[in-house]
């Protein structure tokens, strides 16, 4: 990876913490769910669900996922695809649920994160490790452009 694009990378997801995180079922049905997620150093996800939604039983038979961060007014997006896991130990599970509870949007007083409005099943902290991930940028594209504005970063 080179340094420069991590950076851009690393400082978009700074600011959006809002992806579409696709799944597939057992059977192949492709889902997409929006979630709300936080990021580590070696940009690495980590978000939050209920063990009785579909978008967790999706990864239970299939923990193969891409997810999709976009900033429409920028023109800007990262996607990445990877696996997914839970995280079992229960200090990173408190450090990932407290930093997931902080991600509300600015200005916003009463804010409540989804994963708190679904009832069924138990909170399930997953962590999603890319295995391919691109960051495109065309803010400044022109239409006849020969230049490439999506960079792999993994």
């Amino acid at each position: 990876m080179e340094q420069d694009n991590t950076e851009k990378v690393h400082e978009f997801l700074a600011h959006h913490h809002v992806g579409v995180l696709s799944t597939t079922s057992s059977d192949g049905q492709p889902w997409g769910s929006a979630i709300i997620f936080a990021t580590d150093e070696n940009l690495n996800f980590y978000f939050m669900t209920r063990a009785d939604t579909l978008k967790y039983q999706n990864i239970a038979s299939n923990p193969k996922v891409a997810i999709t961060i976009t900033d429409e007014s920028q023109q800007i997006t990262v996607q990445a695809s990877g696996t997914v896991k839970p995280v079992e130990a229960e200090d990173i599970m408190d450090v990932v649920f407290h930093k997931l509870d902080k991600l509300k949007p600015q200005g916003t007083t009463k804010w409540i994160a989804p994963v708190y409005k679904v009832h069924e099943g138990d909170y399930m902290i997953l962590h999603f490790t890319p295995t391919k991930l691109q960051y495109a940028d065309f803010t400044q594209t022109e239409v006849d452009a020969q230049s490439s504005d999506i960079e792999q970063i993994i």
